[in-house]
């Protein structure tokens, strides 16, 4: 075959192939779909006005801790023994609690394994990590107990088995 025919089937097959791909789009229209103009958001909710009670405060309930400490001083000694053994709450109405601070070390491995023993007695025993002047200190707790005086007879019992000076101190989660 000599080129001059080469060329022309060529050129003729480039042209069909342009054909096919352009005809759709030069001489067949597409259907437009109707654009939906309905809205999609709800309408407007109606409203009832009520009127809500003012709260009443409760006369039983302690609200902070100065107020507790300023009615214990002023208590008689029987009366003070009772309020003491009455959680107080705090400013949110949610009752403190206590925990007993029994160790302070610079080895999580040390205070994991005194955790472990005191749970193994059936304290509720954990421990936290502190930052102090740049140092990583681990302190076992027991706790939290809402009830202040449970926590010095564990106290004492801790001071004599482990040789320490525990402190009491408040629970903050």
């Amino acid at each position: 075959m000599n080129d001059i025919l080469k060329q022309r089937l060529v050129g003729a097959l480039v042209l069909i192939a342009l054909g096919v791909v352009f005809w759709p789009v030069i001489f067949v229209q597409t259907e437009r779909q109707p654009l939906d103009r309905t809205s999609q958001v709800p309408p407007i909710p109606k409203l009832r006005n009520m009127q809500i009670e003012s709260p009443k405060p409760v006369k039983e309930v302690v609200a902070t801790s100065e107020v507790a400490e300023i009615a214990l001083h002023d208590a008689p000694p029987e009366a003070q023994d009772e309020e003491a053994e009455k959680p107080a709450l705090d400013e949110e109405g949610i009752p403190g609690a206590w925990v007993l601070q029994v160790i302070s070390v610079s080895k999580k491995d040390k205070a994991d394994k005194l955790t472990g023993e005191l749970v193994e007695q059936g304290h509720k025993a954990y421990s936290r990590s502190v930052k102090r002047n740049g140092e990583v200190l681990y302190r076992v707790y027991i706790g939290p107990v809402f009830d202040r005086s449970s926590l010095l007879e564990t106290k004492q019992s801790i001071d004599s088995q482990l040789e320490v000076n525990a402190i009491i101190a408040r629970y903050v989660p």
